[in-house]
């Protein structure tokens, strides 16, 4: 059926070269590393019950309004301070976003020494943990100049079981969180798509390009595909991976399966050949709808997804195949194999099209839109932990801890 091998980096692939007594004294020095480490970087992750009692906290006890006058910014100038997964990769790929997707005025810099003239200044997470070593005393460096109407602006975009570590040295540090979360307050999704208004959905009644349009046709290979290149499995996709191909062919590249042997954009050229893309995120986290579903559909694919939470606020309803829909994940893959070969079947799940378009999304934009609007109160976050722990999403697993350090 032409499975995809599934390849576990790091600890995964090494334990078969180790001796099964050096596997225990790695495992027991593992755990020891793991609780010192903990200690030293005041590591704390929540249960799941303490997760849910923090969830039923409202957005107010959160964050503080700010009493005042308004501030009034006509070109906002938009600081980022810290670079993005190690990289000032995404100042250059956003510094024409301004011009190009949403011409507000602002204007954004990477240059530290003009933060006396910013109007906000963006902190990635990733990029503040991986700054707070030993060498450090594991904190951050924030600047020590700091203007009263400045806004600091937390950015993450990814799930709980990624974020390390104790939040509440950052009680009051922050004014703004931008993220995924609807609850952010500058949202910026993975994707987006609007419904039609009337006359868009009349024109698209009428249009023979999408009345004719045959996406199971126009599919060469048979079965689903999915690149995963993040090899952790907090979500348990593996396992779900290896039921589904009981039923229909699916094919993994990407770093964790066939790789890229020339590079990702011959992995990418792969995808829409075939008609399901696994969409499996690597955690389950409120309001996480990551990239892999809205490109799928961009494709013309029909994405499966493995949701054990809500999101058909987020994404189209009867766009996608949700293998929690069913009883069991052999009752999500008989269906399947019966969407593989039925040709009706297959092109309805792409009716959304008539009441429904993708749309660009850019959280640059809206951090600009924001900040120039004078109606936005002045705020400040007095328990950060807290929001980021009120995410809906379990915490840190010793099966993620043993992939880091391996």
């Amino acid at each position: 059926m032409g499975k995809g091998k599934l390849k576990r980096d790091g600890f995964w692939s090494r334990r078969r070269c180790i001796a099964p007594s050096r596997y225990w004294k790695l495992f027991v020095l593992l755990l020891i590393i793991t609780v010192v480490f903990g200690m030293l970087s005041d590591l704390t992750y929540m249960s799941t019950e303490q997760v849910g009692k923090l969830n039923d906290r409202t957005e107010k006890q959160f964050k503080t309004i700010v009493t005042g006058e308004p501030v009034l910014r006509t070109s906002p100038k938009i600081l980022l301070y810290t670079n993005f997964f190690g990289s000032m990769k995404w100042y250059h790929e956003s510094k024409d976003v301004y011009q190009t997707k949403c011409p507000l005025g602002c204007t954004l810099t990477n240059d530290k020494s003009q933060i006396e003239s910013a109007d906000a200044v963006v902190y990635h997470l990733s990029d503040i943990a991986s700054q707070s070593t030993i060498k450090s005393g594991f904190s951050f460096s924030f600047p020590k100049y700091r203007r009263q109407d400045q806004v600091w602006v937390f950015f993450n975009i990814e799930p709980l079981t990624m974020i390390w570590g104790d939040m509440t040295v950052w009680q009051g540090m922050f004014n703004w969180t931008w993220s995924y979360t609807q609850n952010s307050d500058v949202y910026a999704p993975y994707g987006s798509a609007t419904t039609l208004n009337a006359e868009e959905a009349a024109v698209a009644e009428t249009n023979s390009e999408l009345l004719n349009a045959d996406f199971f046709g126009a599919k060469t290979e048979n079965g689903g595909i999915a690149m995963i290149s993040h090899c952790t499995d907090e979500a348990r996709r593996y396992r779900i991976i290896g039921t589904l191909q009981k039923y229909i062919p699916v094919r993994i590249i990407g770093r964790c399966g066939e790789g890229c042997p020339d590079g990702y954009l011959s992995c990418n050229a792969l995808l829409p050949k075939y008609k399901f893309y696994l969409a499996f995120e690597n955690s389950d986290c409120e309001d996480y709808v990551s990239e892999k579903y809205w490109r799928s559909l961009a494709r013309g694919q029909i994405p499966i997804v493995a949701w054990k939470l809500y999101h058909d606020d987020i994404a189209i309803p009867g766009s996608y195949i949700n293998v929690y829909d069913f009883p069991s994940i052999d009752a999500a893959g008989s269906y399947i194999q019966e969407v593989n070969k039925n040709k009706t079947l297959y092109n309805s799940y792409f009716k959304w099209r008539f009441t429904h378009k993708l749309s660009d999304v850019s959280g640059f934009c809206e951090l600009c839109r924001k900040l120039k609007d004078d109606a936005v109160p002045r705020m400040v976050y007095h328990d950060m932990n807290g929001w980021i722990m009120n995410q809906t999403c379990k915490p840190v697993t010793v099966s993620l801890i043993v992939y880091v350090l391996f």
